[in-house]
């Protein structure tokens, strides 16, 4: 599937895969959880990484969490909350006259904005939280030929 996306700044994009894992890691935040420990610190490092430019092509969103019993769609009397059951990585490719920058997006998404929202408004969405500009420097850049 390929579409177009654009970011805050307008500058347009071709989006050129975008895949989906389920990702559900039970509580990680409230009663009877150490899970905390274990998950977000390998995001956040992941996240690290980019940001030191030590990771080109990628640019990772700050994972958000949800009700536990918002992923079982009832309450389970477990309180707190868990990673969203789904990453999104969406690849996007910005070409210009010397070449293209390309730039994968990942981010955390729950199953039900999966079903309920069409996958070309969520990457928009997402890309339309980002200035080009700001993420030019976490980009490949590959020269034409």
């Amino acid at each position: 599937m390929r579409f177009i996306a654009s970011f805050a700044d307008h500058v347009i994009a071709s989006v050129e895969s975008v895949s989906i894992s389920f990702t559900y890691v039970r509580l990680l935040e409230g009663k009877l959880s150490s899970a905390t420990e274990c998950y977000l610190p390998a995001i956040e490092e992941r996240r690290d990484l980019i940001e030191a430019g030590r990771l080109k092509g990628f640019y990772c969103f700050e994972p958000e969490l949800m009700e536990e019993r918002e992923f079982w769609g009832q309450d389970i009397g477990i309180e707190g909350k868990c990673l969203k059951d789904n990453a999104i990585k969406a690849k996007l490719i910005i070409s210009e006259k010397a070449g293209q920058y390309s730039i994968v997006l990942e981010w955390y998404q729950s199953s039900k904005e999966l079903a309920e929202t069409p996958l070309t408004e969520l990457v928009q969405k997402v890309a339309g939280k980002l200035r080009f500009k700001d993420i030019e420097k976490y980009c490949k850049f590959n020269y034409w030929e």
